[in-house]
């Protein structure tokens, strides 16, 4: 090949990319009109709504209302229960109970106030005590103080920094047992006020009960009614059970006799025909061909002969 043929190559294939382009432009939307499934689709669709609206008008309406009896027996049943649990309950008992609990915590509040003043007041001795020994190592001789000696670490009868050390410990002791005390203290309020509410509780709970009573009502009343709106709820329960196998076979059997699946079924054959011939576009043999069309079309443009001994390498 000579250099004019190699540079005419060249700008064939420059060409060749934007007409490619073009070419799958045309293509694509020629399997889009030849491939369309728009219509069947629209009709599939009027097809389905008709028949989920025959299927409700036959089983889906029984079935809603059979299944809401079902839902409607199941909170009844909750407040069925709740009174008949109400009437299982010993009130005296747990009032008892509760209201000797309350004792038990009032007691061990007064103890723990007990104990408070007591940290308080060895806080107060404790602090009287530091002031006192510091006020003895201050006061001159002559008035029985330490001021001008030096004090040893410890003495057993006289004044020493040990005596100090001791009235800190035990004022930090009781900075402790102040703090321990207020925190039970504090526990201790709280699980009064839990028993309170506990008692209150009881009390509402025994109230409603009595009010079951003054409409006649009664445990075994009670566990009668829940009886029969079990079973009601369980006919209920099975019978939407066996409209919706009745209604399933049903759909099944017309999605045949209105031709919804065999229009399913073309729609499918489309597509796949489709997806099909977009991917022919990309095929080694449909590629060159627009190859060749492309050169013997551009070569006539620039008025060249299609040479046989110049083949496409485009």
């Amino acid at each position: 090949m000579d250099f004019s043929g190699f540079i005419r190559n060249i700008q064939v294939w420059f060409s060749f990319l934007g007409y490619n382009r073009r070419a799958r432009r045309t293509w694509n939307a020629e399997a889009q009109r030849t491939f369309s499934t728009t219509k069947l689709e629209e009709d599939l669709d009027a097809l389905r709504v008709d028949l989920k609206s025959d299927s409700r008008r036959l089983y889906g309406a029984e079935i809603e209302r059979l299944e809401s009896e079902v839902k409607d027996a199941q909170d009844e049943l909750r407040h069925l229960q709740a009174g008949l649990d109400l009437f299982r309950r010993n009130f005296r008992q747990e009032l008892n109970e509760a209201y000797e609990e309350l004792e038990g915590i009032k007691d061990e509040q007064h103890s723990c106030k007990r104990e408070l003043n007591a940290a308080h007041e060895a806080l107060n001795e404790a602090r009287a005590e530091i002031s006192a020994w510091h006020n003895k190592s201050a006061r001159t001789p002559w008035l029985f103080g330490n001021a001008g000696r030096t004090l040893p670490k410890h003495s057993l009868f006289g004044q020493s920094f040990g005596d100090l050390d001791d009235l800190k410990a035990d004022r930090s002791a009781a900075v402790a047992s102040i703090a321990a005390a207020s925190e039970r203290r504090k526990q201790l309020n709280a699980a009064f006020q839990a028993t309170v509410e506990s008692i209150n509780r009881i009390k509402i709970d025994r109230q409603r009960m009595f009010e079951l009573e003054k409409t006649g009502q009664s445990a075994s009343s009670l566990a009668r009614r829940m009886t029969v709106v079990r079973d009601s709820s369980e006919r209920s329960r099975q019978r939407a059970a066996e409209l919706r196998v009745q209604q399933k076979a049903w759909e099944m059997q017309e999605l045949k006799s209105r031709g919804i699946e065999a229009m399913e079924a073309r729609i499918k054959e489309i597509k796949a025909a489709h997806k099909e011939y977009l991917a022919r576009f990309d095929s080694p043999e449909e590629l060159a061909k627009r190859k060749a069309r492309h050169r013997a079309s551009w070569l006539s443009e620039q008025g060249v002969g299609v040479q046989t001994t110049d083949p496409p390498e485009d």
